[in-house]
């Protein structure tokens, strides 16, 4: 309630007390800088990533879309993967066998 009260204070406010309010203490940032996009392009997905986005997407039950979050993508990469996976049976044992392969 009391972040809905600030946000209607300041909707009258012109930029120059709007930088100020950035400035005061109790100014609460709608984005934490830990979620914030990061603007660095990851690199490809490796096998072990990409068996933790399948395991968490089928077995754990978590959303495509906090999965994608977790680790940097976009729900499509998430989506494709899983789908294969669920399509195809052999996909996983492929995914597995290219993991120990690298071990090796």
């Amino acid at each position: 309630m009391n972040r809905l009260a600030k946000q209607i204070e300041r909707r009258g406010e012109s930029g120059r007390e709007k930088t100020l309010l950035k400035c005061r203490d109790d100014f609460d940032e709608p984005v934490p800088p830990d979620l914030r996009k990061k603007g660095r392009k990851r690199g490809p997905l490796t096998v072990g990533e990409k068996v933790s986005i399948v395991h968490s997407v089928l077995v754990k039950k978590m959303l495509q879309k906090d999965v994608a979050k977790m680790f940097r993508v976009s729900p499509a990469v998430v989506c494709k993967l899983s789908g294969r996976a669920e399509r195809n049976k052999e996909f996983l044992d492929c995914l597995f066998d290219k993991r120990d392969q690298k071990e090796k």
